[in-house]
Order: C-alpha cells, then structure tokens, then sequence
C-alpha cells in the first residue's frame, strides 16, 4: 500500500468509528426522551458504520500481514 492509500484506509476507520459512536450518543439522548424506536433506528444506524470502520480495518491488516 502507498502512503496515500494507507491514510485514506485510516480516515476511513476514524471516519466509520466516529459516525458510529455520535449515532449511539444520539440513541442514548433519545431513550432519555423516551424516544425508543428512534433510539433502536440510531444504533443500527451506528452499527452499520462501525461495520464500515472495522471492514477498512480488516483490509488494511490484511494488506500490512500479507507484506511483512
């Protein structure tokens, strides 16, 4: 991997995690307000971009393991 795709896998991670932890505070906020079933619909939304943070983490080890 160059540099570049090394840093673009890494914003993707930060990126992906980052989403992921404002929509689970946000879910949080939300079940405070007793609003449940906005709640639930934020943390599968967190989910999914932990999901896409943690895939740009597979492939970049997978890239940096494959290349030692």
């Amino acid at each position: 991997m160059t540099t570049e795709e090394i840093q673009l896998q890494s914003f993707q991670i930060i990126a992906g995690v980052g989403c992921a932890r404002s929509c689970y505070i946000d879910a949080i906020h939300l079940a405070r307000d007793g609003k449940f079933e906005e709640a639930e619909a934020k943390i599968t939304e967190g989910q999914q971009h932990y999901a896409e943070g943690h895939a740009a983490h597979a492939v970049s080890y997978t890239h940096l393991r494959a290349h030692e």
